[in-house]
């Protein structure tokens, strides 16, 4: 549902989603205070379709995390896959989906200066950022797809229908 669709405007544009109202989120702390008057903040508030969610990661660059804490943000992966940029506080499986200084930015300290470093770089670095988003869309494409999941699924389904006829667990 999340794909890219076409080339981004001549400045980079940044971006966020999720629940606003959510302290852990950072939007208000974090990024409000990172981006001050210079940088537009583009956000997605929550209860919006697919398919506008996929037209909103489409007119952004860089895509935003501040979680305090995550599991798997599926705004990253879809962000990601509509082909941005992210720069995100290390938390949940941020790890597995970034190389730091390759496809995102990974930050050790989650604070507004922080961020505003990140978001600096970015700017300063436009044709890496945009050049990584589109290998991010690629590579997201190729990873995290139905087909692909499909046998992580199938695989802890089985585990936990043998744990639960009491064959056993892999895992112990």
């Amino acid at each position: 549902m999340f794909f890219r669709q076409s080339d981004r405007g001549e400045r980079l544009t940044f971006g966020w989603a999720g629940n606003a109202a959510d302290p852990l989120k950072g939007l208000d702390d974090i990024l409000l205070p990172a981006c001050g008057p210079s940088i537009n903040l583009r956000m997605a508030p929550g209860q919006i379709s697919h398919s506008e969610m996929n037209a909103f990661y489409n007119q952004l660059d860089v895509f935003a995390v501040a979680s305090r804490h995550e599991g798997e943000p599926l705004t990253l992966v879809e962000a990601m896959a509509a082909g941005c940029f992210p720069v995100c506080y290390d938390a949940g499986i941020v790890p597995e989906l970034i190389t730091h200084g390759e496809n995102g930015l990974i930050l050790k300290e989650r604070s507004p200066e922080a961020f505003r470093k990140a978001f600096d770089w970015c700017q300063a670095h436009s044709e890496i950022v945009r050049a990584a988003g589109r290998t991010n869309a690629i590579k997201t494409a190729k990873l995290r797809n139905w087909s692909t999941t499909v046998d992580y699924f199938r695989n802890a389904f089985n585990d936990t229908i043998e744990y639960a006829n009491g064959k056993g667990n892999r895992y112990k």
